[in-house]
């Protein structure tokens, strides 16, 4: 295969950049229709507005464990199929080899 020019060189940068800009221009579209505008809200009192920290605090540790259980799962389930893949290469290698 032939090597490329210069100008075939000087186009496919120019194509690359063209092409990252437009990402980039799709991505603040999506951004602007995505923003919210904020609504002026009722001055409540102090009490209401603040969370309770205990409880916020208990869910962030209740998803960070079912992360970390969803995690060892699913890497379970991904060493025992491997685990089964090469059982099975070698199950047939040695057929083959007694053939």
């Amino acid at each position: 295969m032939p090597k490329k020019t210069k100008k075939e060189k000087i186009l496919a940068d120019y194509r690359k950049k063209l092409r990252i800009i437009q990402q980039q221009i799709q991505q603040k579209d999506t951004q602007n229709i995505i923003e919210k505008k904020e609504i002026p809200v009722e001055k409540k009192p102090s009490i209401m507005r603040k969370k309770p920290e205990a409880i916020t605090e208990a869910i962030t540790i209740e998803e960070k464990n079912l992360i970390n259980y969803n995690f060892f799962h699913d890497l379970k389930k991904s060493l025992l199929l491997s685990f089964f893949l090469i059982a099975l290469q070698f199950f047939l290698y040695f057929t083959k080899l007694i053939k």
